[in-house]
């Protein structure tokens, strides 16, 4: 389990009130994968830890603070992405807390995949291997705004008034 930081943005302009980005828990056992993600979420800016097995992301799911995004594997060892999404959606307050993008190598699972806790999953998106770091950033900005309430963070000119913008995915 190892904590990596991005420099800071702070010549970037920041709109007034936008929350900061969630933490970001990377659970995959590729090593290459693994790399690619941590390369492309440290130059966004994201806090990201990571492990390397489903039983490890549960613990460190349970330890880290929310707003969190979890990004798993749907292979992992002990807990696949989906089971790991599944049994976080368990939680209490888990939609406003949590959001989970899962890794897979089938478009198939990716249209469908094999969610139990719907519409009250944390469960928001699958990503097709081989794995694009702009789709990783657009799957997590995604997140992060469902999360803040539907208000992108970190994009200039969108101000958080505490009103809930409206998104396709429930909240």
């Amino acid at each position: 389990m190892d904590r990596h930081t991005a420099p800071s943005n702070a010549e970037r302009p920041r709109a007034a009130h936008v929350s900061p980005r969630p933490s970001v828990l990377i659970a995959e056992h590729d090593t290459q994968s693994l790399d690619t993600m941590l390369a492309a979420l440290a130059e966004a800016g994201y806090a990201v830890e990571y492990v390397k097995d489903g039983a490890d992301a549960l613990r460190m799911l349970k330890r880290m603070p929310p707003p969190l995004i979890l990004v798993a594997d749907e292979d992992l060892p002990r807990f696949g992405g989906f089971q790991l999404a599944d049994l976080l959606s368990l939680t209490p307050g888990a939609i406003a807390r949590y959001s989970a993008i899962v890794l897979t190598n089938s478009l198939g699972t990716a249209l469908c995949p094999p969610m139990r806790c719907a519409p009250n999953t944390i469960f928001l998106e699958a990503l097709v291997r081989p794995l694009r770091a702009a789709e990783l950033l657009m799957a997590l900005d995604l997140a992060a705004c469902r999360l803040d309430g539907g208000i992108a963070p970190d994009v200039p000119g969108a101000l958080n008034t505490g009103e809930r913008a409206e998104t396709p995915y429930p909240a």
